[in-house]
């Protein structure tokens, strides 16, 4: 696996994330303008993450924690979340989970129904084993899943910011500054996974019998994916301190250039 296979896969979850916030956003202004809920009632649902995280954040605050350091460890269990699997498919541990293989179901069969389904949805070969199907959900569901729900709750709250502030100035400016890293850097984490099965899925359309597991033990160490999950982190490390120095001072300021221009 190469950098540009993993920029490749990166891309595919920025097209992903682009189509949902979209659909998010428009849902927001919708949901917004036929329901006329409390905007910031439902600013703490849609992002529920700040919203979470905020008791956090202060407490920090009182022991004089850096707030940075705070984000960067919030945006750092999202990446291994989503990088996660891609080890998991290289780890002895779980070799008799994910390679094994298992006992294929009945022909007919609800389960073999279901595995049919998700090979072609996969486009897997037709004769693909119980095995392959376990590393497709593992290497694409969750993570293809979780980036679109974001996305769209990143739409929403979009539009729920946008009622609030009145003007897509000061949203910009809450999201531009550590979103140009932090956005790159989750793309990159969640496209790992799915582009080790795009390996694994060439190898197996060659050989039915390809050994899955030394090839995700062989890429799960590799120094390109070892460089890449590097570079999540430091990506993350630099927009928590981004978001925690500059943005607010951002959004300040162009909070103040909107009521000098209504004034």
């Amino acid at each position: 696996m190469n950098f540009r296979l993993i920029l490749r896969f990166a891309l595919r979850m920025a097209k992903l994330t682009v189509c949902c916030a979209v659909i998010g956003y428009f849902f927001g202004v919708f949901y917004l303008s036929y329901f006329q809920p409390d905007p910031y009632k439902t600013l703490k649902i849609s992002a529920f993450n700040i919203t979470l995280s905020k008791p956090i954040h202060m407490k920090a605050k009182e022991l004089n924690i850096d707030g940075g350091i705070i984000t960067f460890l919030h945006n750092s269990l999202l990446a291994f979340l989503f990088i996660a699997p891609l080890f998991l498919a290289g780890s002895g541990r779980m070799k008799w989970l994910f390679h094994s293989g298992g006992d294929q179901p009945p022909d007919g069969s609800w389960n073999d129904r279901i595995g049919r389904l998700i090979i072609r949805m996969m486009g897997l070969p037709k004769d693909a084993r119980k095995k392959t199907i376990d590393l497709a959900l593992l290497l694409n569901s969750v993570n293809w899943l979780s980036t679109g729900i974001i996305a769209f709750f990143l739409g929403f709250t979009c539009a729920t910011l946008e009622t609030i502030c009145q003007t897509p100035l000061i949203l910009i400016a809450g999201l531009a500054p550590h979103g140009v890293i932090e956005l790159p850097a989750l793309f990159v984490a969640a496209g790992l996974p799915p582009a080790l099965f795009s390996v694994l899925k060439s190898e197996i359309e060659k050989d039915g019998g390809a050994d899955t597991f030394s090839i995700s033990r062989r890429i799960a160490g590799s120094k390109t994916v070892i460089a890449a999950t590097l570079a999540v982190f430091i990506g993350f490390a630099a927009a928590g301190q981004i978001e925690d120095k500059i943005t607010p001072k951002v959004i300040k300021y162009f909070n103040l250039s909107v009521k000098a221009k209504t004034k």
